[in-house]
């Protein structure tokens, strides 16, 4: 995390469309409660966007001018563990990740590591995590005791107030988060040793809060037009990286449509329409994604499905939780750092060797960023994979469009289709058939789950 001031008062949008204001203060004077503490990757945001909006860029300070006194590195607390009175309070950046799958893997390293604080100390201990997705964050951790989600960023006035911190930010750029399960890396990040946590305690479980009446009825339709078949979701839209591609999701939703009433669950309501009219499945699937209105809504469809079968995105993460059957589909990311401690989750592992890798190839997303020739940054783009897309190619044609005198805007507008419309090729060694399949046994009881998480492989 890195204490920044802005010079001008802004408005900050996070992920989650939630605004904070940030309020203006001379950086030679900086004041605690107009500093602002705020990760990397929103740090750059910040000075992209101040760049594009002509606004002078946010000033790093450092925390060595403030007499304030500043919590210390939960990590250390482990070392000599002392008794307190009253209540302990933790801060926690970035505490539950990016989205919905990376909270429900967090979830129970929180629940662990608050639980053997309070024991270490003697006192009551409260974690406050916060994150750049606050939403996300706060519908996976519901229900964790002395858990509060609060939005990023936060002010150097708030941060002093806390007697530990940990920073869990820049996850993507240490070597041991692309080699151990989330929840172990988050109790190693937090200071504690991932073997003194039993498995059975590292399980992920997720609750529901009560079903809205409209929604219970739809679902209750939606078990009678099915008669005895299952209901059996496929999730196929991910990170550019991790996304099937729409020919196949529909040749997949096909073959679940021989046994099943194979349901389409996707955010965009918009999106889904289109997928089902584009690839002829009208009145072969039920559209769910209308429902689907916020994250307690889409738990609760999760909850009252057969079967899902998932890309590795939330899906797999809230089905496993709720003890759903899973079919998890894996082709970047190794599926042992995602699935280890659910119970009914099967995972199927795409295998893959091309030109500039192999599969899985621990990539979870790309991003591709457009820059002026003195270096500042214009615009950026996600796309696949780097075996996807001829990125060198695209590039010589954006260089040459800004060199005749193109605006960004417009060069974006004109090659991002080419970016966002690529899909990892590793897919196309998925075998759909065998997919299906598995999830026809799963749905009669033919195949059973991994064994119980205490005698799972490492």
């Amino acid at each position: 995390m890195i204490p920044v001031c802005v010079s001008k008062d802004a408005s900050l949008a996070n992920n989650d469309g939630l605004e904070a204001r940030l309020l203006a203060c001379d950086p030679a004077r900086p004041v605690p409660d107009r500093v602002y503490l705020v990760m990397e990757e929103l740090l750059a945001t910040m000075r992209r966007d101040c760049a594009a909006a002509g606004i002078p860029a946010p000033v790093a300070v450092g925390l060595d001018r403030f007499a304030l006194p500043m919590p210390g590195p939960l990590a250390e607390f482990w070392q000599r563990p002392s008794r307190e009175a009253g209540r302990v309070r933790v801060c926690l950046i970035n505490g539950g990740g990016g989205g919905i799958g990376d909270g429900i893997m967090t979830a129970p390293a929180l629940a662990a590591a608050r639980e053997l604080m309070a024991a270490a100390c003697g006192a009551e201990v409260e974690f406050d995590v916060y994150s750049s997705t606050p939403a996300r964050t706060d519908a996976a951790l519901s229900g964790l005791a002395g858990v509060r989600v609060r939005s990023m960023p936060l002010s150097l006035a708030e941060f002093s107030s806390y007697q530990w911190f940990a920073d869990l930010s820049g996850m993507l750029r240490d070597p041991d988060f692309s080699r151990m399960h989330l929840t172990d890396y988050t109790l190693a990040r937090l200071g504690i040793d991932p073997d003194m946590v039993d498995a059975e305690a590292k399980e992920p479980r997720l609750g529901l809060v009560p079903i809205e009446a409209g929604l219970g009825r739809e679902l209750l339709a939606l078990r009678r037009r099915a008669g005895d078949r299952p209901l059996v979701a496929l999730v196929f839209t991910a990170s550019r990286t991790r996304a099937l591609p729409e020919d196949m999701a529909a040749d997949l939703f096909r073959l679940l449509a021989r046994w099943a009433l194979p349901v389409v669950l996707m955010a965009d309501a918009g999106a889904a329409a289109e997928f089902v009219e584009k690839h002829g499945l009208s009145g072969m699937v039920a559209d769910l994604s209308p429902l689907s209105r916020d994250y307690h809504a889409y738990f609760s469809i999760v909850a009252a499905l057969d079967c899902v079968v998932s890309v590795d995105t939330s899906a797999v993460h809230v089905a496993g939780a709720l003890r759903r059957p899973v079919v998890a589909l894996f082709n970047s990311i190794d599926h042992r750092l995602r699935t280890r401690y659910y119970r009914t989750v099967l995972p199927v592992q795409v295998e893959y060797r091309g030109r500039r890798c192999s599969a899985p190839c621990g990539l979870s997303k790309m991003r591709y960023l457009f820059s002026a020739p003195d270096g500042a940054p214009l615009f950026d783009i996600g796309y696949a994979c780097p075996e996807a897309l001829d990125v060198e190619g695209i590039e010589a044609g954006m260089r040459e469009m800004l060199a005749a005198g193109g605006e960004p805007a417009a060069i974006k507008a004109r090659f991002a289709p080419r970016f966002q419309a690529s899909r990892a090729p590793c897919w196309r060694n998925l075998d759909l058939g065998m997919v299906a399949d598995a999830a026809m046994q799963i749905c009669k009881g033919r195949r059973a789950f991994r064994p119980a998480p205490a005698a799972m492989e490492n």
